[in-house]
């Protein structure tokens, strides 16, 4: 029983033993590439051509493994990070508005300061008109108070004189200085309400056909009084021509072909310390048979303050 169970096996196993015995197939050899045939040139130039580069190594380290105690610090750290990250973030934010709170402050200052100046300039504009309508009320006042002076015209001789020579008149009723020197009596009256002082008088006479500009002299006066009160004024005084009129000039002024000019100024204070100045300009005009003293307007001479 025992051989033919060993008779079988061995009858199995050796086909078996036979097919692994046999040899094994060859695979198809890969075919040599054909070399070409090179020429004296390729020899020439293959000692010039590159050499491929060498294959490079990679080489791959890897990090050793962390421990619990890193891991642990690891995650502190990434947690501490992000915690500082968020907190910029928040901080950025607030910056950002706080900024933006700041840009609409200065908005509204600069609004304000431009309506401010504007205030401002409207203000000044407004008190400039104030002051001078005050001034002009002001100077209307003292000058409504203050002193004026004019020069009264008294009397003359021109006309005698002048009718004598043209014989309608036997002798000149007002003598003065020589029987035909020209002469004019005159007085410096206040017409303003408060007292004034007389600080200088001048004038001059000239005889010509047409007006003269007026060149003039200091007189020397001998007043009693040289404060005037309102309403008052100085006595009278004689203001005589250089020289006797002769018969040529008395012809001329008789028919008003030439005239003599009076002009003068008087310098005077008020008692508010303002020097004033009054101006006269006149010229002698027959009419109606007589000589008369006319104001003037020459360069608007007659102006005064």
């Amino acid at each position: 029983m025992r051989l033919a169970a060993i008779g079988l096996s061995i009858a199995l196993l050796l086909p078996v033993y036979a097919h692994s015995q046999e040899p094994a197939p060859r695979l198809p050899e890969p075919a040599e590439p054909k070399q070409e045939e090179t020429t004296a040139d390729d020899k020439a130039a293959q000692p010039h051509q590159k050499k491929p580069d060498p294959t490079p190594i990679v080489v791959n380290v890897l990090p050793a493994q962390k421990t619990d105690h890193e891991a642990d610090e690891d995650r502190k750290e990434r947690k501490e990070k992000a915690d500082l990250d968020r907190r910029l973030v928040d901080l950025t934010a607030d910056l950002a508005w706080f900024t933006a709170a700041l840009f609409a402050a200065t908005a509204a200052l600069v609004v304000a300061t431009g309506a401010l100046a504007y205030y401002a300039f409207r203000q000044s504009r407004d008190m400039k008109e104030s002051l001078k309508i005050t001034k002009v009320a002001s100077d209307a006042a003292v000058a409504a108070e203050r002193a004026r002076f004019f020069i009264a015209i008294n009397d003359y001789n021109i006309s005698d004189i002048l009718l004598v020579f043209a014989g309608q008149r036997d002798r000149i009723v007002r003598m003065v200085g020589q029987s035909t020197q020209p002469a004019i009596s005159y007085s410096l009256r206040n017409y303003g309400k408060t007292p004034g002082i007389i600080k200088e008088v001048s004038f001059s006479m000239q005889i010509s056909s047409e007006p003269v500009d007026p060149v003039y002299s200091v007189t020397i006066s001998a007043f009693p009084e040289y404060m005037i009160a309102s309403g008052s004024a100085t006595e009278a005084a004689w203001a005589v021509h250089d020289f006797p009129l002769d018969p040529s000039q008395a012809d001329a002024m008789y028919r008003n072909h030439a005239h003599l000019w009076f002009f003068g100024r008087i310098d005077y204070e008020d008692v508010f310390g303002g020097h004033q100045c009054h101006r006269f300009y006149f010229r002698t005009v027959m009419w109606e048979g007589k000589c008369i003293l006319q104001p003037y307007d020459y360069k608007h001479y007659n102006e005064s303050t």
